[in-house]
């Protein structure tokens, strides 16, 4: 009601559905004030139903809603409460003999639960759908995008009219006990509710009302009452008890018929006016309880949508139900607190109880209670953490079993076993923590179990469990197997086992379990060890989620067999049947779970990773949620690892200007691994040197991403797998994503920290994700789309200095470098070091024109230094690139070095342009006899076939120079280090054998001579070899020391860790423009309309040059065409200072991150002082100028200024 009491209101829902007979109608209400807004609503109406799909959900409750991490209540809840009832009470006694006095009141209060997720009301209410609970399902969203959702499961209507049949439904729902926990206790509640005369009066004030409210429509010959038979419920006299899930309520009910037809609407809007509030949400009479409720109640919080009246009306029929059971949801929680930003929900559950004659305070307290238990009940009731748990297999099977409950499997068949103790004890407490959500079944016959499963699987269309001991019980589940596999039907097979130290020892009950179904009939088999704290929780998690996945997507049968050591009871202390000394149980769950990505899964309720496939709606699911994370996104990061071929892609380059285009699009930096090098070459995106930035600790430490969109797997580089362990374990909100092509059953998540998996190639997904972003609203209110976009500025300064890092490091460690060479023994001094090599190829490669070649490297150190090195030239503008490498080849499948120089003339032959072979010389000599093949393409028995230009580098640094980087070089002598690791390959003439195939060779030992050598071989179209002899394996480690050391120092100088001013430099910018016509470009022209051109993100104003030709050729001489560099761009200046621009990234606040509207004045300004401008027409823009042009029509519309045009248009 309104303030004065005098007026009631009531709430529509949006949409209803009503099943009638066999038919399903879905209501849609609509709201609108013109015929206009009717046609507009229509319309928005029927594109949303356009994209309902015809898929079926599962019948099954949300499995992953996040557990409660704190709780609170309105303030001073039980004071407050305690208060009112006390108050109610006494009222009554005054006022007993009066007919007008207030006989019943309903006090309600408030409980918030708080998450660390964004939850989903929809989830909510799925569950409770789905979760065995009986009532009534609302749901709200007051306020498109307000964040906040109403919803609830009332067991309480109102009053129902149907139509056609002329019927009137209503009841009184009053008098409240729980249900017990056994059979006895459930039968003593509900005697003692039906003998309460507390509750019965409760009962009867509302059932007089609603039958007062009724025999005023008798009366007015409207209605003629009907007596309704309870058939179905537990009856006593005239009441009846309804029986619920939770809870039980005195129940009565009423039925009347209207007589005429044309007084149904008459009808129903007597209902809705007379019979809300009820006595029973609100008390009797309802004016004096409306007021003692603001007195009493109103000091502690508002009842908001808590107990309204929801439903539809129409002209002839209505449903309206009354909102109790009900709770708010409010997303996007403002926290100044850093201890408090980790809580992103709250659910306010509101609950409330009837005072009458006979209450007491307690007694009342605690019935709210019970009522607010209805939607407790549907979480977690705290973060599983493990920590109570003292043996390891307790601990594994409980995050297993959670793992696989999250993952969608709700349906158990249990045989009995004692090797399987853990499981089905873990299985056991689940089913009571999940009430209502898990179904776990004993069955005594595996066989049986295995088909009852089968069954179930082929009817819910998801995967059952089947869990059996060892032994033999494992192969009586085949005859199942087989059907699963042959009719494609989902299946998971969890089987117990004995210990590795139990196999092949003739030990009881320990049969050869190891892929006893074999991988004709099982689509994935995992052969798990005995759950240790040696052994992460990671693996317990990515299985379990890992498995389900594999037999949903896959259809059929997914076998984890389990091994497990004594004891198996959930119980500590000596190991049973070990007799030997110290043979206790022992384990630490915080070693167990302190890894990236627990506090995540245990704080928020998700499974291990949300997995997406590449058609269905599951795309579309795809690009809504990673869309809706990128936008949230305010550090986001893109990391490349090697991209998967496949028929969608016309080349590697292809590829790579998608990727592109897309980290312009949302403005994140690139950090690109040596497979994707080519893309470093062409994309102005991408962090020069972003290995040495990472191996900066204190750069590495302030980094902190909230979003890692990871495109393509088995990065090489440990430093930018450490930063994503890191930020991962540190900050448990942040999501890691990876778009990745797999092949069937393949699991690519080594350090386990992806949290969403999209298996689609990156010509599919990326462009429908940009139309998605550019569809929707702005990402940020800031001009980056990434603070972190920083990065890109500060390897750029970095790639200004690193020839002479390089050059100055290699000289320092080089003067002493001597080596001995050929049979001669003649001692030579050699200068040229392994990371000159790849910046004498990285600067070739730049220096090219009109050329491209492909790159093949390997493993070992060559992939490891092109990790590091292999970058393009640094230029001014920043904007220039280099698309001359095509492609970067590595085997990294198995990261061998065998093969390689077989692999990579295969790669010549199938591509058919020059390829540069960079390889180690071990892994020359293991494949050495490939030469034979190369040379014998290119002689003149087969001059009709062109010869393959493939230029092989060979790094010769006597042996296995990765070794000499690992913990094991400093044992030396004691290991035989030089004869066991390093290698040496001196004996060995490269140059004669070489020769020997016939191929062209030669040699350098310094840089320029490398240099020059590397240009000539790669512009002959013929094969040849280059040997690099390069300075021994200690030395170049002290290079690569040097390196880092001298990068550290470059980034120490740039001012990152100094105090910094945070306010904008407000000084006046002139941005630089470029003015375009006929032909060719030149100075200023003033011509009577101006469109202006705004680039994206990383570009500059040069970017439109073939765009604004084309533009200012087709428009009348009216017009000017100027593009505009935008501050920080191309010839302009920052808005700071380059060291303040760089040092923004090292805070996650935003002092430091200039507006849009920031910079949309300064352009406006800018574009004033142009005397040749009189007013702007039109502006066209991309990415960032695309929502720059949005800033500068609001700001010019804010500001009053004259210089847009009224009819402007915006591009």
């Amino acid at each position: 009601g309104d303030g004065d009491g005098d007026h009631l209101e009531y709430i529509s829902s949006k949409v209803a559905s009503k099943r009638d007979m066999e038919d399903m109608k879905l209501m849609v209400h609509l709201h609108f004030s013109s015929k206009e807004s009717l046609v507009r609503e229509v319309k928005r109406v029927l594109d949303l139903l356009d994209l309902v799909t015809p898929d079926v959900s599962a019948n099954m409750p949300c499995v992953t809603l996040p557990p409660i991490l704190s709780r609170g209540y309105n303030p001073n809840a039980q004071d407050v409460f305690e208060e009112g009832v006390n108050a109610a009470l006494e009222c009554f006694q005054q006022s007993s003999s009066s007919s007008s006095a207030m006989k019943k009141v309903v006090l309600a209060r408030r409980a918030d639960l708080y998450f660390g997720t964004q939850l989903k009301g929809l989830d909510v209410l799925k569950t409770l759908k789905f979760g065995g609970s009986v009532g009534h399902l609302f749901y709200m969203n007051p306020g498109r995008g307000a964040g906040k959702e109403f919803f609830g499961c009332t067991p309480e209507r109102l009053f129902q009219v149907k139509g056609d049949e002329k019927v009137v439904i209503s009841e009184a729902l009053a008098g409240t006990r729980p249900r017990g926990s056994t059979s006895e206790d459930d039968a003593e509640l509900l005697s003692e509710l039906i003998h309460s005369k507390k509750d019965k009066e409760e009962n009867i004030i509302t059932g007089d009302f609603i039958r007062n409210v009724f025999n005023v429509l008798v009366e007015q010959d409207m209605l003629e009452m009907k007596a309704r038979a309870n058939s179905g419920e537990e009856s006593q006299g005239t009441f009846f008890v309804r029986r619920l899930r939770h809870l039980q309520h005195i129940c009565q009910s009423f039925e009347g018929r209207i007589k005429t037809e044309s007084r149904v609407a008459d009808v129903i809007r007597y209902l809705m006016e007379m019979l809300h509030p009820t006595p029973a949400v609100c008390g009797y009479p309802w004016k004096q309880s409306i007021e003692f409720i603001r007195q009493y109640e109103g000091k502690s919080f508002d009842r908001g949508f808590y107990s309204g009246p929801f439903g539809f009306l129409g002209s002839n029929t209505a449903d309206i139900i009354v909102a109790i059971r009900s709770a708010l949801l409010t997303r996007n929680l403002d926290y100044s607190s850093e201890v408090d930003n980790f809580l992103q929900s709250k659910v306010s559950v509101y609950a409330g109880a009837g005072i009458v004659q006979g209450s007491t305070a307690q007694g009342e307290w605690s019935e709210t209670g019970y009522k607010l238990g209805v939607l407790y009940s549907l979480f977690a009731q705290s973060p599983l953490t493990l920590k109570s748990f003292q043996t390891p297999n307790e601990a594994w099977a409980t995050a297993f079993v959670e793992e696989l409950i999250r993952s969608g499997v709700t349906q158990f068949y249990i045989c009995p076993g004692s090797r399987s103790t853990p499981l089905t004890t873990a299985l056991a407490r689940a089913q009571r923590a999940h009430v209502g959500i898990i179904d776990c079944i004993s069955t005594h016959d595996e066989r049986g179990a295995a088909f009852r499963a089968l069954g179930y699987s082929r009817g819910a269309r998801r995967p059952a469990a089947v869990v059996t001991s060892s032994g033999t019980a494992v192969g009586n589940l085949y005859p199942a197997v087989i059907e699963a596999s042959m009719d494609g039907i989902p299946l998971l097979l969890l089987t117990a086992d004995r210990p590795y130290e139990n196999r092949d020892t003739g030990a009881n009950q320990a049969i050869d379990q190891l892929k006893i179904f074999s991988d004709t009939y099982v689509r994935w088999f995992r052969d798990i060890a005995a759950p240790s704290d040696n052994i992460p929780i990671t693996l317990a998690l990515s299985d379990a989620n890992h498995a389900v996945r594999v037999a949903k997507d896959l259809l059929g049968p997914v076998h984890l067999n389990v091994q497990f050591r004594e004891n198996l009871a959930p119980e500590a202390g000596p190991i049973r049947g070990d007799s030997r000394v110290g043979s206790l149980t022992s384990f630490s769950t915080n070693r167990f779970t302190d890894v990236a990505g627990f506090q995540r899964w245990s704080g928020k309720g998700f499974k291990w990773t949300e997995a997406y496939y590449s058609t269905g709606p599951n795309v579309d699911l795809a690009v809504y949620d990673i869309g809706s994370l990128i936008k949230r996104s305010r550090r986001g990061i893109i990391v490349v690892g090697n991209i998967r071929n496949n028929p969608m892609s016309f080349d590697a380059l292809s590829t790579a200007a998608i990727i592109s285009d897309f980290a312009e699009t949302i403005g994140f930096p690139l950090f690109v691994g040596a497979q994707s090098a080519h893309l470093r070459f062409s994309s102005v995106a991408v962090i020069p040197y972003a290995d040495h930035i990472l191996k900066n600790p204190y750069l590495k430490g302030a980094i902190q991403p909230d979003l890692i969109f990871q495109i393509g797997t088995h990065l090489v580089s440990n430093e930018m797998q450490g930063l994503i362990s890191q930020t991962m374990k540190s900050t448990p909100g942040v999501a890691h994503v990876l778009l990745h092509t797999e092949r069937p059953a393949e699991r690519v998540d080594s350090i386990g920290t992806i949290t969403h998996h999209i298996d689609s190639p990156v010509e599919a997904f990326i462009p429908r994700l940009t139309s998605f972003l550019q569809m929707t609203s702005g990402f940020s209110k800031y001009i980056q789309g990434s603070d972190l976009c920083s990065l890109i500025l500060l390897g750029r300064h970095l790639s200004e200095r690193m020839p002479s890092i390089i050059h100055e490091s290699s000289r320092t460690v080089a003067t002493q470098a001597t080596r001995v060479w050929e049979k001669h023994h003649e001692s030579l001094k050699y200068n040229l070091t392994e990371p000159q090599i790849i910046l004498a190829m990285s600067e070739t490669l730049s220096d090219l024109k009109g050329y491209r070649l492909n790159l093949f490297l390997s493993n070992s150190m060559p992939v490891r230094d092109a990790e590091f090195f292999l970058y393009p030239r640094y230029e001014k503008p920043s904007t220039v690139i280099r698309p001359n490498l095509s492609t970067v080849v590595v085997n990294r499948g198995a990261s061998g070095i065998d093969g390689i120089i077989s692999s990579a003339i295969g790669v010549c032959e199938a591509l058919s342009t020059p390829t540069t072979l960079l390889i180690g010389d071990l892994a020359c000599i293991h494949d050495l006899n490939s030469f034979h093949n190369l040379a014998k393409q290119s002689s003149r028995y087969h001059s009709s076939k062109k010869p393959l230009s493939l230029s092989t580098i060979i790094v010769n640094n006597d042996g296995g120079a990765i070794f000499s980087f690992l913990p094991i070089a400093k044992h030396g002598n004691d290991v035989n280090f030089e004869d066991f690791f390093g290698t040496p390959t001196k004996s060995f003439s490269f140059g004669k054998g070489v020769e020997a195939f016939g191929l062209a060779y030669s040699t350098a030992s310094d840089y320029e001579t490398f240099k020059e050598l590397y240009k000539g071989i790669i512009e002959s179209d013929d094969p040849s070899v280059l040997e690099a002899k390069v300075v021994n394996r200690d030395q170049n480690v002290q290079v690569h020391t040097a390196i880092t050391r001298a990068t550290n120092e470059c980034l120490d100088n740039v001012g990152l860790f100094e105090e910094y001013d945070a306010a904008i430099l407000n000084r006046k910018i002139n941005l630089p423009i470029k003015f375009y016509k006929r032909g060719v470009c030149h100075g200023a022209i003033k011509r009577t309309k101006s469109l202006i051109l705004l680039h994206g993100w990383m570009g500059d104003k040069t970017e439109w040059d073939e765009s604004a030709q084309i533009l200012i050729n087709n428009l009348s001489d009216e017009w000017n065409v100027i593009s505009i560099d935008l501050p920080g761009h191309g010839d302009s200046p920052l808005l700071v200072s380059e060291q303040d621009f760089m040092r923004g990234m090292m805070t996650t606040e935003s002092e430091l991150s200039p507006s849009l509207e920031d910079v949309a004045t300064i352009v406006l300004k800018s574009i004033q002082d142009i005397s040749e401008i009189e007013k702007v027409d039109a502006i066209a823009g991309y990415s960032l100028g695309g929502r720059l042009a949005m800033a500068m029509m609001k700001s010019a519309i804010s500001t009053e200024s004259k210089l847009l045009a009224r009819d402007r248009k915006i591009i």
